[in-house]
């Protein structure tokens, strides 16, 4: 399981490079298309899990110093998972404070 945050989703959706490379670390296995319409129908396919962001607050209240509310619910939901969050977000990826494993593409 990964955590993956909006910065890194809209780049593999919108098909970017750094899209690309999102998918070549998190995606191999489960992406095969490579455009438009056969890529949203494999992010379909996905087995996405939503959590709700009442049980993290508090978590996200301490990381509050270091990271906006939208990054720490990220944050705070990679350390509840004990999984790694991908990001393309280069200030998260060095944001201090917090004991997520943060994977930078």
């Amino acid at each position: 399981m990964i955590v993956l945050d909006g910065s890194a989703a809209i780049e593999w959706l919108l098909r970017t490079d750094t899209g690309l490379r999102v998918e070549e670390r998190i995606f191999a296995r489960a992406v095969t298309a490579l455009r438009g319409k056969d890529a949203l129908d494999d992010l379909s396919d996905l087995a996405l899990t939503r959590y709700p962001d009442d049980v993290l607050l508090g978590r996200m209240w301490e990381l509050r110093d270091n990271l906006t509310a939208y990054d720490a619910a990220y944050v705070a939901l990679a350390e509840a998972l004990d999984a790694p969050l991908v990001t393309c977000d280069a200030k998260l990826a060095s944001a201090p404070g917090h004991r997520a494993r943060i994977e930078a593409v």
